[in-house]
């Protein structure tokens, strides 16, 4: 299960009540979650992973990420200074489901895109990168100008023209700003 927003708008009191006794979980907006999904976050929402769940996060760079539940974890959390300043209306349910070996685009906002792409074993692309990319592989292996990458990496590209190389069938994300 994922969770996105809540299940009703919660004012400032109420959230620094949920955050005083741990209770965030009983507000968030839970659905399932399958592998191949893709959900759109906005900044500044609420969200939570739920356990056994996997998955791959960008994000754009603004500073606004808050630990607020620490299932599992050692490190504090940080709740007093950050409750008000989220959005907890509810959010569509909505995701874009995209198995590994299917290509497309899954997210145009602006400078920010993320797309989903495919390479069979020996194919080549020369990627043109107007700003910072990053290439993020999920499946295979292959090499960016040389450069041996392989699932689980993330790559950052600074180069205008990289040529990305793929070794074995490869799945990945190219996600730019």
């Amino acid at each position: 299960m994922i969770g996105i927003g809540t299940i009703v708008p919660l004012k400032q009191p109420l959230q620094h009540h949920a955050a005083a006794i741990e209770a965030w979980a009983q507000f968030i907006d839970w659905r399932p979650a399958r592998a191949g999904d893709f959900y759109f976050v906005p900044a500044g929402t609420i969200y939570a992973i739920g356990a056994g769940i996997s998955l791959v996060e960008v994000q754009q760079n603004i500073d606004l990420t808050y630990n607020r539940d620490g299932h599992d974890r050692t490190r504090g959390l940080e709740t007093k200074a950050t409750a008000g300043d989220l959005q907890t209306e509810q959010r569509p349910a909505v995701a874009l489901h995209r198995p590994l070996g299917c290509s497309g685009v899954l997210l145009d906002d602006g400078p920010f895109g993320l797309r989903l792409a495919h390479m069979q074993g020996g194919d080549a692309l020369h990627v043109t990168n107007s700003g910072l990319a990053w290439f993020i592989p999920l499946r295979g292996r292959g090499d960016i100008d040389g450069l041996t990458w392989r699932a689980g990496e993330c790559w950052l590209l600074t180069q205008p023209t990289p040529l990305i190389r793929a070794a074995s069938d490869a799945d990945y994300l190219f996600a730019t700003v």
